[in-house]
């Protein structure tokens, strides 16, 4: 897993959460750093009608398709999610198995530059990138998305074309001959559930389950997309795990 120094991340944390948040993200961490264990252990509606919006991201059919809990899914949040942490929020599924679930956030982008977050490779990351805040276990770990146009060999491959790394080798070695059509996200902090927690979640009522899209990731905007979404979705379009 890849660290970096606590003093940058007290920076960029101090950007991401609301004082709300820190006060949730302290009172959980018992729980998800024995989630975080289980992690190192894994071997690493739009109505009908349509939004041009939204359909300029996600074809009709894609957005449609029926999802069950799965690696790349969507989860958004109901309308009725109170908790700062997870209010109004996108987290795409980035590992679902044995250990339980894991996933970022994927639509709370930050102030901070990514060249700041990441110093040693600033000459290397898109000067406009920003970091994300990807949830609220370890805020003092980074993960990267990585959307490619050719196939890479490393990292897990979340969608057909992006790929999750969280090896501080991994990455240095990629930066260093990634090709000019790859883009690049940072995630500071990641969701976890126990296992069986989600599916009670889902089971409860709080979240829709849509397929991932990388286009929706990549190339719209991530402020925007849980309201979107939400607008978008109604009950008989979405799947409920029995």
């Amino acid at each position: 897993m890849f660290r970096v120094h606590w003093k940058t991340i007290v920076i960029a944390a101090s950007t991401l959460l609301s004082p709300d948040m820190a006060q949730a993200v302290d009172s959980d961490l018992g729980l998800h750093r024995r989630i975080e264990i289980a992690s190192i252990l894994r071997s690493t509606q739009e109505r009908a009608a349509g939004s041009p919006a939204l359909n300029s991201l996600m074809s009709t059919q894609r957005f449609l398709r029926q999802a069950s809990l799965e690696r790349g899914v969507f989860l958004v949040a109901k309308r009725h999610i109170k908790d700062p942490r997870f209010k109004q929020t996108v987290i795409l599924i980035t590992g679902h198995d044995s250990w339980g679930s894991i996933g970022l956030v994927v639509n709370r982008s930050s102030e901070v530059p990514m060249a700041k977050l990441l110093p040693e490779w600033a000459g290397f990351v898109d000067a406009n990138a920003h970091v994300y805040y990807g949830g609220p276990v370890e805020i003092d770990l980074v993960r990267f998305l990585i959307r490619s146009s050719r196939p890479l060999d490393i990292g897990n491959r979340v969608l057909e074309d992006v790929y999750m790394v969280v090896s501080k080798p991994m990455f240095d070695a990629f930066i260093r001959n990634q090709n000019s059509n790859s883009i690049i996200h940072a995630y500071i902090g990641y969701a976890g559930w126990a296992v069986g927690q989600l599916e009670h979640e889902v089971d409860r009522g709080d979240w829709y389950i849509v397929k991932g899209d990388a286009k929706a990731l990549f190339e719209g905007d991530p402020d925007s997309l849980w309201k979107q979404l939400i607008e978008s979705l109604s009950g008989s379009w979405v799947y409920y795990p029995n």
